[in-house]
């Protein structure tokens, strides 16, 4: 190998290096929002099954004063029924 190809050699890997690097990133990235994803799923539905037993009144609220979610409780205390 000649010091000729040692420089080429140089010149290819810092030319690759940032794209590289740029790819590892956004796959890092990408399993973080993946696993954050999770970890939300889950915990709406820790959340879900938990109100759903509560005996006091629970809700959840969308944007705009869109009512999401109720549990029985609430319903039965507002005399409306979960469908409505």
């Amino acid at each position: 190998m000649t010091w000729e190809d040692i420089r080429l050699l140089e010149i290819l890997g810092g030319a690759i290096a940032p794209v590289l690097n740029a790819r590892l990133e956004r796959d890092r990235r990408e399993a973080e929002r993946k696993e954050a994803e999770e970890a939300l799923r889950g915990r709406k539905t820790t959340h879900r099954t938990l109100s759903a037993q509560w005996r006091t009144c629970s809700s959840s609220w969308r944007r705009m004063a869109e009512l999401a979610t109720v549990n029985e409780a609430t319903c039965q205390s507002l005399g409306y029924s979960e469908e409505n």
